[in-house]
């Protein structure tokens, strides 16, 4: 009987997996927004039990709680508590918030120990809530202990300006640097403040009268015409700011007229003398002849003359006062760009354009002094952003340090691409004075300012008094 042979086969078990649920885990984030929520409730808790301290089963209990903790310092609880809360709430803290809180809770816990130190109660007057509670006891007990009673005061008095400093974010360098510069404006202010005290007094002590002499006056007129030069007259001292083309230029140098003042009066000769010559006694006063006294007549009315004279030269110098020429500025140099090469560039750029597949017209081509414009006109359907990417494509084919695409140009239905020119021209100041936009700003405005020329070359001015921030720069940064 033959053997029955056996055969192990191996069969392969398929296990199920089980969907295992994933563990319900509480984020970190979750966690501190839940707690800065609770606290935000307890400052509003805090707020209740200090205005009514039995309102509520709630209120009740935690008033007590604050006030064996903080004693006085109960009001500083819903602000620290919505400190606190603010801090859970960001995601990261600077490290200057850190320091603010860091000071904030330094000055706090000083503050409460100087409480307690005032009471002078200990422990007693914890269970009432007086002084600076359990942290106001725990603080000042320590210190007395380790410094006694004064050194305490003192070590408490140092933490309350540490937390204003680390508050603050200040140093004690710079409260000083603080205090002798606010010193220092104190100090200048009252220095102005007696100067102009000074010059108010004198301007109302009344001047020494000038003495009158009896010849033609021609020093007292010297004196006044000084004075009104100086500053005592209606001229104004401002240099002229404001140039017209229409104007005719002024012959000879372009210069002021200058003032001419009459030639000094001459004085009446006194008269011969005569048998009959009177005399006027008085009291105290020597005798005067009738000869004196026409000749100090006299001499009144030449200075009278010489002043109206000198007032009249005055107002004709006012009335007849003229800028200076424009022929005292340089010309403009000839310009040296090439017209020829601008066609050639104007050129290149529409075969460059071409070959990326983009036609375009150069429609205008604008020289200015530094940088030439080529106005563009592009195939409808091309996107304005390929020629904008073709900037450095640009610049190679024109063999330009860089190029600018203006696209559209402001107010236009074209491109513009602005080339720098191979030598840039310069820009004077008798061309732009000389402009009609210069002539048109300055009738509309007393402080017209020139600036220049714009990128197609026009001149280009302003109004300085609509200007009030402005940058200067050169060469050097």
């Amino acid at each position: 009987m033959a053997a029955r042979r056996r055969t192990s086969t191996t069969r392969r078990r398929t296990t199920r997996r089980r969907r295992q649920t994933a563990p319900f885990v509480v984020s970190a984030r979750f966690l501190r927004e839940a707690l800065a929520l609770v606290l935000v409730f307890l400052a509003i808790i805090s707020v209740i039990a200090l205005f009514a301290p039995n309102a509520g089963a709630i209120v009740r209990p935690w008033h007590d709680v604050l006030s064996t903790m903080l004693g006085w310092g109960i009001a500083f609880a819903a602000p620290l508590l919505v400190g606190f809360a603010v801090m859970l709430w960001m995601k990261t803290m600077p490290a200057e918030r850190w320091m603010a809180a860091s000071g904030a809770a330094i000055f706090a816990v000083a503050l409460l120990g100087m409480f307690h130190m005032a009471v002078g109660g200990g422990a007693d007057a914890v269970a009432t809530g007086q002084g600076g509670g359990a942290i106001g006891f725990g603080i000042s007990a320590v210190l007395s202990g380790a410094v006694g009673t004064v050194g305490a005061w003192i070590v408490l008095g140092l933490l309350l300006v540490v937390g204003l400093l680390l508050y603050f974010n200040m140093t004690v360098g710079d409260l000083i640097a603080a205090y002798l510069a606010e010193r220092d404006e104190r100090l200048e202010r009252e220095a102005d403040a007696r100067k102009a005290g000074r010059r108010t007094r004198a301007a109302e002590m009344p001047g020494r009268p000038e003495p009158v002499a009896a010849d033609d006056g021609r020093s007292g007129l010297i004196e006044r015409v000084r004075d009104r030069l100086s500053g005592g007259s209606d001229v104004d001292d401002e240099p002229p700011l404001i140039v017209r083309r229409e104007r005719p230029a002024a012959s000879g140098t372009g210069a002021s007229r200058a003032v001419t003042l009459p030639p000094p009066a001459t004085a009446v000769p006194p008269a011969a003398p005569t048998e009959g010559d009177e005399t006027i006694e008085g009291d105290d006063r020597r005798p005067a002849s009738v000869e004196e006294l026409a000749h100090e007549e006299a001499a009144h009315l030449a200075e009278a003359a010489a002043e109206e004279a000198a007032d009249a030269a005055l107002e004709s110098a006012e009335r007849d006062w003229q800028l200076p020429s424009l022929e005292l500025l340089a010309d403009a140099p000839e310009t040296s760009a090439a017209q020829l090469d601008l066609s050639a560039k104007g050129k290149r750029i529409r075969e460059t354009l071409a070959h990326f597949g983009i036609g375009v017209k150069v429609a205008r081509i604008q020289e200015g002094p530094v940088v030439t414009q080529y106005a563009l006109d592009v195939d409808p359907g091309i996107k304005l952003s390929r020629i904008e990417g073709l900037a450095d494509n640009l610049a190679l084919a024109l063999s330009a340090r860089s190029i600018r695409i203006e696209a559209p140009i402001p107010g236009e239905p074209y491109v513009g691409v602005e080339i720098p020119n191979a030598a840039f021209d310069l820009v004077t100041l008798k061309e732009v004075l000389a402009s009609p936009n210069f002539a048109d700003m300055s009738e509309r405005s007393k402080l017209a300012f020139a600036l220049g020329q714009d990128v197609a070359g026009q001149p280009f001015s302003a109004d300085l008094s609509k200007m009030p921030h402005m940058l200067f720069s050169g060469a050097t940064g």
